[in-house]
C-alpha cells in the first residue's frame, strides 16, 4: 500500500470519526496540550503546515491524537495533512522536541530574544500561568520586546556572574516600569546594588533593602525554580525591596510573604496596562 497525503478540512465530527482509530496508543493524551492547541484553533491562528494526521496500513491512527482532540474541543473545523498508508511499526520521532517561544520568537524575526526574556512574556500573558499558547506570546512579545529587553538589560541579567539572571527579578522590573512606580534610573542602581556581591553588613545584617533582597535569593532560590508558586513569591519580594529603596527606607530582616500580596495592585495594574487579564 503506498503512503499517500491529502489536505482535508477536519470538522469536529470528522476528528471523533479518526479518535475512533488511535487504538493500542502508548501515549496518553496531554489535557494541558489539547487546551492549548484548542485555544490557537478558536482564535483562528492554527496553521496547516506540514506536520499532519498519520494512519498506518491497517487504519489505526498512529499520530495527531492531540490535534484531533484539540479540534473537537474548539468546536471549529481546521484544515490539516492526512497521510495514510505508513507502515505499521513505522517510528515516529516527534517525541516532544518542539520549537520553544525563544526560537520560534528569532525566527519570526521579533529580535535577539533571550531565554529568560521569552520566559517573562509566557508569564506576563499567563498572568503568572505558564500555560499559555505560545502564539499568543509570541504576538504580545512582538509588540513589547523593546521593554521586556529593556527590563533584562536594567537587571544585568545578560551577565552570567550576576545573581538576577532569572526570571522573577526581570519581571519584576518590567512591572515597576510599566506603573511607572521607579525610573529607569533607580532601577539600575537598584540592580547595581542587588548584584554587587554583597550579602551581609557589619552588625550581621544589612539595612540597604536591595542587598536583603539579594540575600533572600542567595539563600532560597539557588536552584532558580521557575513554578508558579516561586515565581510569584520572587516577583513579591522584589516589588517590596524595590519600593522600601525608593522611598529610602532601611531594612534589616528578611522580607516575609503573605496572603494578599501587598503588591498585587502593581501587578493587576502593569497587566491592564500591557493588556493583558491577570489571573
Amino acid at each position: 500500500m503506498a503512503i499517500e497525503m491529502k489536505i482535508e478540512k477536519i470538522t469536529p465530527e470528522r476528528a471523533a470519526h479518526y479518535l475512533k482509530r488511535n487504538v493500542d496508543n502508548y501515549r496518553k493524551i496531554s489535557k494541558a496540550k489539547v487546551a492549548l492547541y484548542a485555544e490557537e484553533m478558536k482564535a483562528g491562528k492554527w496553521q496547516l503546515n506540514g506536520e499532519g494526521i498519520m494512519f498506518d496500513q491497517t487504519g489505526k491512527l498512529k499520530n495527531g491524537q492531540h490535534r484531533l482532540a484539540a479540534v473537537m474541543m474548539a468546536g471549529v473545523p481546521v484544515e490539516m495533512a492526512v497521510i495514510t498508508g505508513v507502515a505499521d511499526d513505522v517510528m515516529i520521532y516527534d517525541n516532544g522536541f518542539n520549537r520553544t517561544t525563544m526560537q520560534m520568537a528569532q525566527a519570526m524575526g521579533y529580535g535577539d530574544v533571550t531565554q529568560t526574556e521569552a520566559a517573562v512574556a509566557t508569564w506576563i500573558v499567563g498572568g503568572f500561568n505558564n500555560r499559555v499558547p505560545k502564539g499568543k506570546v509570541l504576538e504580545w512579545l512582538n509588540g513589547n520586546h523593546s521593554e521586556v529587553n529593556r527590563a533584562f538589560r536594567i537587571t544585568g541579567a545578560q551577565n552570567s556572574r550576576n545573581l538576577s539572571r532569572r526570571v522573577g527579578c526581570v519581571m519584576a522590573t518590567w512591572l515597576m516600569l510599566q506603573t511607572e512606580s521607579m525610573k529607569s534610573y533607580e532601577l539600575e542602581v537598584f540592580w547595581k546594588i542587588f548584584n554587587s556581591g554583597n550579602t551581609v553588613g557589619t552588625d550581621g545584617y544589612e539595612p540597604s533593602s536591595a542587598l536583603v533582597a539579594r540575600r533572600m535569593f542567595a539563600e532560597r532560590y539557588k536552584s532558580a525554580p521557575t513554578d508558579k508558586r516561586s515565581l510569584t513569591e520572587q516577583v513579591e519580594i522584589l516589588l517590596r525591596a524595590m519600593q522600601d529603596f525608593r522611598k529610602g527606607t532601611p531594612r534589616q530582616m528578611n522580607y516575609q510573604v503573605k496572603e494578599p500580596m501587598i503588591c498585587t495592585g502593581i501587578m493587576e495594574k502593569a497587566l491592564k496596562k500591557a493588556g493583558v487579564e491577570g489571573k
